[in-house]
């Protein structure tokens, strides 16, 4: 029986069969939904993940617009990400309110990426969308919590100052702490308690002072030590300092803290 024989036309329609399943491979193995555009906004490939989604099928899709199955819009969306793409060429990246088909509303990170020509032109637009709602959600949280600290930290009438035990720069303070010294808050983070508090630009211990922020780092212990130390007036005031140890994980003095009350 004689060998069937192959053409090179036969070869290349295997060859690009073969690359068309295995892209759609790859695609499909992505978890995340991936999509691409024409220049027309067309919706011409996605993957099973845009398809579970979004409830919907290949044959629902292909030959629809985005701002059809995202937003059930009519019209192209105002400052529309993948217009961007196709005008500049360059990727963009933005974050979208999506409401899913089972109801929920889920904010997305979608970035966009051009495929260009051999000319360098797009002809067609990559978009790639990650659901970042929990991410968002903490991050809120993060900040409603900070907020609150900051609320209860600043209600309180003596000085309060974290210190960073590396390079003793003030990392954090209190309104209390800010008004002492006669400063705005970012005029005093970053700098050197020593700088602030005595003008000085070597440590306490190195001055032949006590200090209770070293005594802490040595011990892990709480220190207390009454000094004399100006306001922002220059007048000397006594102050009750105490410092207390916050430790990490392994036990070492991450960042203590310091308080202080005028006792004169």
């Amino acid at each position: 029986m004689p060998k069937a024989f192959i053409t090179p036309r036969d070869k290349r329609a295997e060859t690009a069969l073969y690359d068309e399943q295995f892209l759609t491979r790859v695609f499909d193995s992505v978890t995340d939904p991936f999509d691409i555009y024409d220049r027309d906004l067309y919706i011409i490939k996605a993957n099973k993940a845009f398809m579970n989604i979004f409830q919907i099928s290949d044959q629902q899709f292909i030959g629809s617009f985005c701002y059809e199955i995202f937003y059930k819009r009519t019209e192209v969306c105002e400052n529309c990400h993948v217009e961007k793409v196709f005008r500049t060429g360059e990727p963009h990246m933005v974050e979208k309110l999506i409401s899913l088909p089972d109801g929920r509303k889920c904010i997305w990170e979608v970035h966009s990426y051009p495929v260009k020509d051999p000319n360098g032109i797009t002809i067609q637009a990559i978009e790639h969308g990650r659901d970042i709602t929990v991410r968002k959600d903490l991050e809120h949280q993060l900040r409603t919590s900070k907020k609150f600290n900051e609320k209860i930290i600043n209600s309180i009438t003596d000085s309060l100052v974290v210190i960073d035990p590396r390079t003793h720069t003030i990392v954090q303070a209190n309104q209390a702490f800010y008004s002492r010294v006669g400063l705005e808050p970012t005029n005093a983070v970053g700098k050197r308690c020593h700088e602030i508090m005595r003008g000085s630009r070597k440590p306490c211990g190195t001055s032949g002072m006590d200090c209770p922020l070293e005594e802490t780092l040595h011990t892990r212990l709480s220190a207390m030590s009454d000094k004399n130390y100006p306001n922002f007036k220059g007048e000397n005031r006594m102050l009750a300092i105490s410092t207390y140890p916050v430790l990490d994980n392994q036990g070492q003095v991450d960042q203590p803290f310091q308080g202080s009350a005028s006792v004169t």
